[in-house]
């Protein structure tokens, strides 16, 4: 049989278990700060980096790239067969009618 509960050993007790959970809750606590503090320091080191291009837009450039060679040579293989000789471009970056219109910002 069960005997009833001694309250003087109850009550020297209950100090120890108020210690222990307020120690648990200030250590949950504790966790979710630096969780937080960990979550805001990722984002702002994730906004300060440069993402890199994805691979299709990379390869867009390239050919874009590769395109204006090719007309430029034509150019010059055009002109050194009328006899003119070619003119450098003063333009060092190839023009393109939607060119300088936006910036595209991927975050």
């Amino acid at each position: 049989m069960v005997g009833p509960i001694d309250l003087q050993n109850v009550v020297s007790k209950a100090g120890n278990v108020e210690k222990a959970q307020y120690q648990k809750q200030q250590q949950s606590i504790v966790d979710i700060e630096q969780f937080a503090q960990e979550t805001s320091e990722k984002a702002k080191l994730k906004e300060q980096q440069v993402q890199k291009a994805p691979s299709s837009e990379k390869s867009k450039l390239e050919d874009k790239q590769e395109r204006h060679k090719r007309e430029q040579e034509q150019k010059q293989a055009a002109a050194e067969a009328g006899g003119e000789t070619a003119e450098p471009e003063n333009d060092l970056v190839p023009r393109e009618p939607d060119r300088g219109q936006h910036i595209d910002i991927k975050a």
